[in-house]
C-alpha cells in the first residue's frame, strides 16, 4: 500500500515512507507539499502526483481498463 502525505509547512514523512519504499516523489504547488511513497506491485514505477495546472491527483491503487496509461 502506498503512503500519501499532504502538508503545509513541515510534514513528517518518516513514519509513512516505508509503506512505499520503491519510489518517493515530492511536489510543491503553491503553499502545499504533496508526498507520494510508491509501493510497486506490477514492477512499473509510475511517479505521482499527477498535476494539471492547479489540480493535483494522488491515489492509492491501480487504474484498470485504460489502454492509454500503465499505472501501479
Amino acid at each position: 500500500m502506498c503512503g500519501i502525505l499532504v502538508h503545509l509547512g513541515k510534514g513528517d514523512n518518516s513514519k509513512i515512507k516505508f509503506r512505499g519504499q520503491d519510489l518517493t516523489n515530492e511536489v510543491k504547488v503553491d503553499k502545499y507539499t504533496f508526498v507520494h511513497n510508491l509501493l510497486s506491485v506490477s514492477g512499473e514505477l509510475t511517479p505521482q502526483p499527477f498535476i494539471d495546472e492547479y489540480i493535483v491527483c494522488i491515489y492509492n491503487g491501480q487504474i484498470y481498463n485504460h489502454s492509454y496509461i500503465n499505472t501501479d
